[in-house]
Order: structure tokens, then sequence, then C-alpha cells
């Protein structure tokens, strides 16, 4: 037995025990299990816990507990890969050991956008790809370390509560943009997604840690402060924990 392969039986069998204890009473009692087993072996195949170090714990536990809505979401993201025929853009430079997967092609709302679901990122290359020996490559590795990595950690932080806060800011901005656009006029599809996506929180701390606000495609007049990073940010540091 090689040692990944052992790593993907422990990580699995632990994901599915974590999961059997935090959801031992209720309907999911069942099924919890075996998702977070089924996630963890992929995980741990793949390698991408940091077991050095107290954060790659932090995640683990997350994904087979708290998080198991997005890791489910994550599960479903690789069989799409695989669906699609994308899986083989797998990029495990920047997904071994750094608590995430990443692959460089794949699913997305928009040609030039990663999509983050879970603990995978798909698309993470957008137009570009991400050959460290390119400028526009560089660029958009360290987009994915500083922008997609902070969504992982954001949806394990707030675990099923991610996505109905996510989606409501989502509606709740494109009804006020619409009814703005309304009196003021101007390109509809700029205001909606200005003020749906780009002033979205989750996403205004995202793009703040990568140094990238506000963004090219924002409505400068609606977009949330100036350029630069957000001094909270700042003072956070680097890490997928911290973001």
């Amino acid at each position: 037995m090689t040692r990944r392969v052992a790593e993907a039986l422990a990580t699995g069998f632990g994901a599915a025990c974590l999961a059997a204890a935090a959801f031992r009473r209720g309907p999911l009692r069942l099924v919890a299990p075996v998702l977070a087993g089924a996630a963890g072996v992929v995980s741990g195949r793949r390698g991408i816990y940091r077991w050095a170090s107290p954060r790659g714990w932090v995640a683990f536990g997350l994904d087979a507990t708290w998080n198991l809505a997005g890791t489910t979401a994550g599960l479903a993201m690789h069989v799409l890969q695989w669906a699609l025929g994308t899986s083989g853009t797998y990029r495990a430079d920047l997904s071994e050991r750094a608590d995430l997967h990443v692959y460089e092609a794949g699913p997305s709302f928009h040609p030039d956008f990663a999509l983050t679901w879970g603990t995978v990122v798909s698309n993470a290359g957008g137009r570009v790809g991400l050959d460290p020996a390119t400028p526009e490559g560089r660029r958009r590795r360290r987009f994915v370390v500083a922008h997609e990595a902070l969504h992982v950690w954001q949806q394990r932080w707030l675990g099923p509560l991610y996505p109905i806060v996510y989606g409501g800011w989502v509606l709740g901005g494109a009804a006020v943009a619409t009814v703005l656009w309304w009196r003021r006029g101007g390109s509809w599809r700029r205001t909606v997604t200005t003020l749906a996506y780009y002033d979205n929180p989750f996403e205004y701390w995202a793009y703040r840690r990568d140094d990238h606000w506000p963004p090219r495609g924002a409505d400068p007049a609606l977009a949330w402060g100036g350029g630069g990073r957000h001094p909270a940010v700042a003072r956070a540091g680097e890490g997928p924990l911290l973001g």
C-alpha cells in the first residue's frame, strides 16, 4: 500500500467517523458519513490537507461536519469535471497541502471567472492559464491563492449559512440594482453586477485581499470604498485561513 493510498483511507475513515458523530441525530445520520467519507478519500488521495499545521486539521474537521454542504458541493464539482472531460486539468501544484482542490479549467459562469464550490476551485486559469513562466499565469496563480482560497475558508466558517447569505445578497442586490437602474439609467447589467456580485461582502473581502479593488467590471460610483487592500485584511496576513 502506498503512502497516498493509506492517507486516502485514513482521511476517508476519519471524515466518516466525524460526520457520524456530528449528524448522529436527524435525517442526515445515514448519508452524512457516506458523503464525508467519500470526500475524505478524494482529499486524502490528493493530499490536500496540511497535517503539519493546525489549520489543516481545522479544515479537515470543518469539511466533515459544519461544512458538509460545501463538501458535498465539492464532490459534485469533481463529478462535473469528470463528466465534462476537464478532470485532467487538476493542478496538484496548487492543491497539495493547500487545503483545497484546484482545476485549471471546468465549469464557471464566465470564461474569466473561477467558480468555487466547497473545497473545489473550477476554471482557476480562466482564459490566461496558470503557467508560472508567464506574467499572466503568475498573476492568476496569486488570484487563486489570495481570492479563491479565501472563498473556500468562508464556506468552512459559515457552513450551511454561506449559500443562504451569499444567495440572499445576490437576489437582494439584483432587486435594488434594478430599481436604481430604473431611476438613474445607464447599464442595467453593470449596475446589477456591481451591487449583486462585486459589492457582495464575500467578494469584496476576496477582491481586497487580492489587491484588486475596485475590479475593472464594477461601476466605480457603486463599488464600495476605493482601491487598495482593506486595512483589516492587511493586518490579517497572507495565509488561506486568515484571509
